[in-house]
């Protein structure tokens, strides 16, 4: 009887380790992830003042905007059908 609970007991604590391991690669992911969004905002933001302090020659600050590609409509639309079915039906928009 107390073979089969120490049993059990150590059989959780091995699922609960290997929780906690992929746990911490998973985190430890995320906080590289984040660094490099980090890094890569702070050079954008160093850029973009870099161009906002040009002056027109009027001598007025000049700011820059971001330019984005304008997106197009989608040709194509996938939805759920059913919140427990986990396929996606495509559905063509309406032009």
């Amino acid at each position: 009887m107390m073979d089969q609970e120490v049993e059990t007991l150590e059989a959780k604590l091995q699922r609960v380790k290997e929780d906690n391991r992929t746990l911490r690669e998973m985190l430890e992911t995320l906080s590289s992830k984040c660094e490099k969004l980090q890094s890569h905002l702070q050079e954008i933001n160093n850029e973009e003042q870099e161009v906002s302090t040009k002056s027109d020659q009027s001598g007025s600050v000049l700011l820059a905007r971001a330019e984005f590609p304008i997106a197009q409509k989608p040709s194509q639309i996938f939805v759920k059908t059913h919140p427990k079915d986990n396929s996606l039906v495509c559905r063509m928009p309406i032009n």
